[in-house]
């Protein structure tokens, strides 16, 4: 076993130090607007250049490249990736895919294998770091934002204009020229929905009113008002570029049918629906001299096969961002042929209550508090997790940034209490039972069902109880991951335990897409004009300062009204095939949707 962390140390102290050290890290820094062609402010350096503050859950680092054989002497790769001298050409890389097909829409998908199969084939105008070793994940500088199609960017000083200057050496495999028409018809697309049946990612391009071109090389995005996060919302993973001269008058295509004209490292070369997709390298591929490899080969497994396929080597990538629990610590200790890279505190896998806002009685205020309340954090993590998750410190914010909110102020937040010395368990549900009785209910009198999903359903006992022990009957119904998100997008529900969240260096992907009225992530129909107008205001904001405290005011106001219930935050430990080499893990939707699965620069040893 090639190890890149030591295999378990930090975990069960950090949950003891945890509270303090995140009451430590709000910093009083201030903003520098800046634009370049390698990074914007959220890279290894931190927000703004400030020192990222390393994962506390992680050990030092060990060197990640072992020595195989030299085929390469190149430095850079055409984009400005790094070419290991020691990195080997040949061989086929085998991942999972344990999604079940939907579309080939990443524009329009929320989940699914559209991720997966369409990275390879695809490039982004800008993209999320997928090379680097140890020192780089723990400062998760997977969040840096990079050119791909793109040569570089400039924000103008009003923040009103963002010009992207384009290469000129990539063509499509039909042997079109890629231009700036179809950057500006893909981002148009994606912000307006047109020709889309959904397009759940459009409320961060809602600053942008126009995308223009000026000549075949330049692209210009044209804001309405400021918008902070727009380079980081430009270089969403989902954003993959298509050809407007194959797609624009039939865009059923890019759901229905695997696409043939593209620009990736890769090229499919069978496709059996259900079963698995194959690619072989494209030779012409612009970013030379990628890709190392022959082939790259998707299998659809259960995901409750992955682990073992890492065991047996007879796949390289199991599950792009980590495991968890008993089958992370089975890999750890018992997979010989196996890379384990640090464990690392895991925002995608934040689980959390969503209360239907348009559904009485519990769209009622009082009874949302009381439902956040009842539920006992720390019991959650102790006896449901084993320690797997770490408490809401940062209030929904990653607790070690910059931009985690003050813990003296988090715990201020009904049900945030009780794993601080404000509060405790049993006085949080004192206070629930006390509020019932003065809204005229009697114990037994309310009955409640809440959604579970696939990823929650360890949680069932620890919040029913939570509810029972408090007067409220509960009743549970877990459902598949398609039918869960069915239910709570149409709003089918009382109430649901969610398990996805948003991580960013910045809060705009969380407040937007989680709270906003419109966000494609607000299942319980929360609104409030007053939180609309704090996020706006914040998202118009360039000085960090400034920036900061209206996105505290935005959280604070949201969890208070009980927008969502935050409970607790998942660790992650990501773990692949020792033979595989070149590739840095994301976490969460930066690893199963980003270009971490192009594997444009990964190769093989042996």
């Amino acid at each position: 076993m090639r190890r890149l962390s030591k295999q378990r140390l930090v975990l069960t102290i950090c949950l003891v130090l945890l509270i303090a050290a995140a009451a430590c890290t709000n910093d009083g820094s201030t903003s520098t607007s800046t634009a370049g062609p390698t990074t914007n402010g959220n890279g290894a350096n931190g927000q703004n250049g400030n020192p990222a503050r390393p994962t506390p859950t992680v050990n030092p680092p060990v060197p990640t490249v072992q020595p195989v054989r030299t085929s390469t002497v190149d430095t850079m790769s055409i984009s400005g990736k790094p070419v290991p001298a020691t990195a080997a050409r040949g061989g086929t890389l085998i991942a999972s895919v344990w999604h079940s097909e939907q579309t080939f829409s990443t524009w329009e998908d929320h989940e699914g294998a559209s991720f997966v199969m369409m990275h390879p084939l695809h490039n982004l105008l800008l993209q999320p770091r997928t090379w680097g070793d140890t020192d780089d994940f723990q400062r998760h500088s997977f969040l840096e934002v990079h050119p791909d199609l793109a040569l570089g960017w400039e924000v103008s000083r009003d923040g009103l204009t963002v010009t992207v200057n384009l290469r000129d050496n990539v063509s499509w495999t039909d042997g079109t020229p890629l231009t700036c028409v179809d950057i500006a018809w893909t981002y148009n697309s994606i912000r307006t929905g047109r020709g889309l049946i959904r397009s759940p990612r459009s409320v961060y391009l809602a600053s942008v009113s126009q995308v223009l071109c000026e000549g075949d090389h330049t692209v210009q995005f044209i804001l309405r008002e400021p918008q902070a996060s727009i380079i980081d919302a430009l270089a969403l993973p989902h954003n993959i570029i298509r050809p407007q001269h194959v797609y624009a008058n039939d865009t059923a295509a890019m759901r229905d049918r695997l696409p043939t004209v593209t620009t990736g490292p890769f090229v499919v070369s069978e496709h059996v629906p259900g079963e698995s997709i194959t690619y072989r390298r494209n030779d012409t591929y612009w970013d030379q001299p990628f890709p190392f490899l022959s082939g790259l080969q998707f299998v659809i497994l259960a995901e409750s096969a992955l682990a073992t396929g890492l065991r047996s080597g007879t796949i390289d990538v199991g599950k792009p961002s980590g495991y968890a629990y008993e089958e992370a610590e089975t890999l750890e200790s018992e997979c010989n042929n196996c890379q384990v890279w640090p464990r690392a505190l895991a925002m995608g896998d934040t689980h959390h209550i969503i209360i239907n806002h348009a559904k009485e009685p519990w769209n009622t205020s009082g009874l949302k508090e009381v439902i956040a309340l009842a539920i006992d954090n720390t019991k959650n993590i102790r006896n449901v997790h084993n320690g797997w998750h770490f408490p809401p410190t940062g209030c929904g914010t990653y607790p070690f940034s910059t931009w985690a909110m003050p813990i003296d102020r988090c715990t201020d937040i009904p049900g945030f209490g009780d794993f601080s010395t404000k509060s405790s368990p049993a006085a949080d549900k004192a206070q629930a039972r006390e509020i019932l009785t003065n809204l005229g209910y009697s114990p037994g009198e309310l009955s409640i069902s809440i959604l579970f999903s696939e990823a929650t359903e360890q949680d069932i006992p620890a919040v029913i109880s939570d509810f029972q022990e408090i007067g409220i009957n509960a009743a549970s119904a877990v459902l598949n991951q398609r039918n869960f998100l069915a239910r709570i997008s149409e709003g089918d529900f009382d109430a649901a335990v969610h398990s996805e969240w948003a991580i960013s260096d910045t809060p705009d992907i969380l407040l937007l897409g989680h709270f906003y009225t419109d966000g494609h992530d607000n299942f319980g129909k929360f609104s409030s004009p007053q939180l609309d107008d704090l996020i706006d205001r914040m998202g118009a904001t360039t000085d960090l300062t400034t920036r900061r405290e209206l996105a505290w005011d935005a959280l604070e106001l949201a969890l208070e009204q009980q927008a969502k219930i935050v409970v607790s935050h998942g660790v992650l430990v990501p773990i692949y095939s020792d033979r595989v080499h070149g590739i840095m893990p994301g976490l969460d939707f930066q690893a199963e949707h980003g270009p971490q699965l192009r594997y444009d620069h990964a190769w093989l040893a042996g």
